[in-house]
Formats: C-alpha cells, structure tokens, sequence
C-alpha cells in the first residue's frame, strides 16, 4: 500500500511504472520489495473486518381489492433508500471498484441494491358475459369463464459505481491489486447529462459522444462520459460510491385464460401468456469503468457510459398452454 502518493507524482518515472511500484519505487510504499528478487515481498494481502454500517429507510404502500364483480387486484409501492460503506463481500473487493482504505468516507454511498422507487401490480379480472349469451350448455361453455390476468413492475435503476482503472492514485499498484479490486476513482469535472439509450452514435459520421479527452465514441450511450476524467496523479477523485442511479425496469406479463368445465370437479383450461407483452427493452446498466491510456492523461475507455446489453427479461415471449384439472 502506498503511503506517500504525492511525492511518487513528483517523479514522473513512477507515475509511468503504476503496475510496479512496490518493486520499483519501494521507498513510497509500506511494504515494499526487498531486492530484485522480490524476497519480503507481500501480494494479496487481504484484511477482514467487522466494521461494516448500513442505513436504510423506506415508506412501504400497498392496496388489495380482494375478488368482487370478476375483479382483483394488489397494488405495492415502496420508496426506500438504502446507503452503507459495502454491500456485501463481492462489492467490497470484487466489485468493479474496492473499499479504499485510505479515505473511509469514499466508501459511503448508495447500497447496491439501492432502487429508490418500486411500483407491482398485479390484477385479476374475469369478463361479464350478457345472459343471452351465457344462457344454455353450448353458450355458457363459449363466452363464460374467460379471464384476464397480469402483473406489471416499474422500478428506478440500481447504481453505478465508477471506477477507474489506471491506478491514478498511486496507492494500489499491480502487485497489490492482483485479488483485489483498486479502489482509485474518477473526477467528475461537469454535471452529469444522462441520454437516451436506444439513440445510436457513429463517430466516423460524426454524431459520436465525446470523452473527457474530446475523443468521439460510437455506440448507445446513457451517460455522457466527458463528465468525468482521471484525477490527478498521486490523488483520489471526488467521485463518491455509487454516486448516481442506471436504467430502471418497466415490464408487464399478461395471461388470457379460458375454462371450459367438462362435468363436477373437472375441467380445462386455455392460457395464451406473453411475458413483457409491450416489447419494452429493458437495459442493463451502463459501463462504469474506464482508465485506457495510463495514469498521465485524460483518455476514458471507449466503453464509459455505454449501454451494451439488456436484461435478463428479454424481449416479447408469447405461449400457449393447456391444463386439465380434476
């Protein structure tokens, strides 16, 4: 671990050698290397703790209608914010950014799971049927017993926690991060400007997105990247843990359903059921990490800010099924 950052960032031949200090510059370091064989030498070393705090709060609505007149319904809301200083071993060490044991202060923020807002209704309701058209076997057996039934869910996004990977801070450098994630953080030099995902940008037509640096990037964006840059040599950034919220979920699943009794305690029963039945793409979070280019310039990753894939929801599914019951 590094314990003398700024004057590593005074002598330009460290900054260049970030993945080597401890070798190569051991006087900046706690633990160094002695020799060039690398005999005393300490990788990996991995500290465990009990010194974790969370807080959370939350105002939890719900309305149920119980069956009367065909329909039912249950409708939740939840408004919660969840913050602490490590969701749980994998975000801690091996998220995409680690627990920076140096300023403790950067480590609070947002949960992982944080989702500030949650919305699920889920809803029942069978369809009236005129008594001309119920009236008899054949009839009532056609019109009666159709059903419609669903749920829907929107929810706020869950954090993104940017990271920046050329060990700009000079205190975790490649032998010491081998298991371990750095814990080095970006600035964020402008406000952030969220976009439209399902927009496309071509940097060789000229309508790409801009990095800190001023280079144009291709791709579907939600973030704009310029906002945040290196720090500088030898220091951390000012951005916090999980400092903004990604892509939230908007899905419906719906089912029509029709029973047809065959006599006394048995029965079918037709199902056609779509599972996001508007077709709404769902993404994943955006890219968070960034650092090409090494701890002296400003070059984000071409992949900050992108939007690359999307839920596991999927697209529209639509199928059909039977049961006989008795």
């Amino acid at each position: 671990m590094g314990i003398n950052p700024a004057a590593c960032a005074a002598d330009p031949g460290c900054v260049s050698d970030a993945d080597f200090l401890g070798q190569d510059f051991p006087q900046f370091f706690k633990y160094g290397f002695a020799g060039t064989n690398f005999a005393g030498a300490f990788a990996s070393i991995g500290q465990q703790s009990t010194d974790g705090n969370s807080r959370y709060n939350s105002l939890q609505v719900s309305l149920n209608k119980r069956m009367s007149q065909g329909l039912q319904f249950l409708l939740s809301y939840t408004y919660a914010h969840s913050q602490d200083n490590g969701s749980g071993f994998e975000s801690s060490s091996f998220g995409n950014r680690g627990v920076n044991p140096l300023l403790p202060g950067l480590n609070w923020g947002d949960s992982d799971f944080d989702a500030r807002h949650r919305f699920v209704a889920s809803y029942q309701y069978e369809l009236p049927v005129p008594h001309a058209l119920g009236s008899g076997p054949v009839l009532s057996r056609i019109f009666k017993g159709w059903r419609i039934a669903g749920i829907t869910t929107f929810q706020s996004g869950f954090p993104l926690n940017l990271n920046d990977t050329s060990e700009t801070s000079l205190t975790c450098p490649g032998f010491g991060v081998i298991f371990y994630t750095c814990w080095d953080n970006p600035n964020q030099v402008g406000p952030l400007v969220r976009m439209d995902p399902r927009v496309s940008h071509d940097a060789k037509a000229g309508t790409g997105v801009a990095n800190c640096a001023g280079t144009l990037r291709s791709g579907n964006f939600f973030f704009d990247p310029s906002a945040f840059c290196h720090a500088d040599p030898g220091t951390f950034g000012n951005t916090g843990k999980n400092s903004f919220h990604g892509l939230g979920l908007n899905f419906t699943n719906l089912a029509l359903m029709k029973e047809i009794p065959v006599r006394e305690q048995m029965r079918f029963e037709l199902r056609l059921e779509t599972f996001n039945t508007f077709n709404h793409v769902n993404f994943n979070n955006s890219q968070s990490t960034f650092g090409s280019g090494g701890s002296s310039t400003n070059v984000n990753s071409s992949f900050l800010g992108r939007v690359t894939s999307d839920s596991n929801i999927g697209p529209r599914i639509v199928q059909l099924a039977a049961k006989f019951y008795f």
